[in-house]
């Protein structure tokens, strides 16, 4: 919205207390009203007004003498109404924001009238009121009261078109079949990597073993590295149908050419766990097999294990 800023020439300067005209003068600095435009407003709008007042700092405002918030005739309504306090040169400044909402229905261009505003600073046979004039503005209906002819009159306001419903069966069919098929693609995903409900899949041992690695790594602690061990372990034992030794895995690859490019990583992982179940030296376990190199074991496992016909 585009302002006018004017400075209302004609601001009335009243004072309540005996002093002499001059007086109440020296005490208000400046005066000045911000109007919006003074025409275009319909039904409902809001309109702003701002008024700036400048007084000595003797002369603080009383709040009791700004309006109330409320409908002040049957056509119009105070909104809001704020106060901003601030210093200034020689004194202090006021902005009162006010908001009005106009309810009126004219039928042609019509003056409307917002009331004056009197606003009181000072105490006591001191104070002085400081009032503004009322601000008139112009409101336009949306159209006249006779209507022209539309049959002559190509302009003219028109009824609404009636509504039409698009046809959406073609859309709600495409819809559903990619659905579908985004449910095929998910189940075929969740099997193919063995997770829920695919996950107790006995054909997966490892995939069951690199979830229970990595939840054991988020803890981090000696006796999670110990179930970890054991989750391989057991993964081991499923896929060889037995008890799986170290002096097994050769014979273990062999049967398996899928997990070859990891015999070195189940060289140190049986020697991990050799220290940690038999000696136990969590400690020099885990430093010779750390975290990230049992994860990534697991994880090298599990993707070869979907490999394998």
């Amino acid at each position: 919205m585009q302002w006018i800023y004017a400075r209302f020439a004609p601001v009335l300067l009243a004072l309540a207390c005996a002093a002499g005209p001059r007086a109440g003068q020296a005490q208000v600095h400046g005066v000045e009203v911000q109007a919006p435009r003074p025409a275009g407003w319909m039904t409902g709008d809001v309109i702003p007004l701002r008024m700036r007042v400048a007084v000595d700092a003797a002369f603080p405002l009383q709040r009791a003498s700004l309006p109330k918030p409320g409908p002040l005739n049957y056509w119009l309504e105070l909104r809001s109404v704020d106060v901003q306090e601030r210093a200034a040169a020689g004194g202090k400044e006021y902005l009162v924001a006010l908001d009005y909402q106009t309810f009126y229905v004219p039928l042609d261009v019509n003056t409307r009238e917002i009331p004056a505003l009197a606003l009181t600073f000072g105490q006591g046979r001191d104070a002085l009121q400081v009032r503004s004039e009322p601000w008139s503005f112009s409101m336009s209906p949306l159209r006249g009261v006779l209507m022209p002819d539309a049959a002559k009159t190509p302009l003219a306001l028109r009824p609404d078109a009636a509504s039409q419903l698009l046809p959406v069966d073609g859309a709600l069919r495409l819809t559903l079949a990619f659905a579908g098929a985004s449910t095929l693609l998910l189940i075929a995903l969740a099997w193919h990597y063995a997770a829920w409900p695919f996950h107790e899949r006995r054909a997966r041992p490892f995939a069951r073993a690199l979830r229970g690695v990595r939840a054991a790594s988020r803890d981090g602690s000696p006796q999670a590295y110990r179930q970890a061990l054991l989750h391989l372990h057991r993964a081991f034992d499923a896929a060889a149908g037995k008890r799986l030794l170290a002096a097994d895995v050769a014979e273990f690859l062999a049967a398996r050419q899928a997990f070859g490019d990891v015999q070195g990583d189940l060289v140190a992982f049986f020697q991990a766990s050799r220290r940690v179940f038999f000696a136990n030296e969590d400690a020099r376990a885990m430093d010779a097999m750390p975290w990230p190199s049992l994860t990534g074991l697991a994880a090298r496992l599990a993707a070869a294990e979907r490999r394998m016909p």
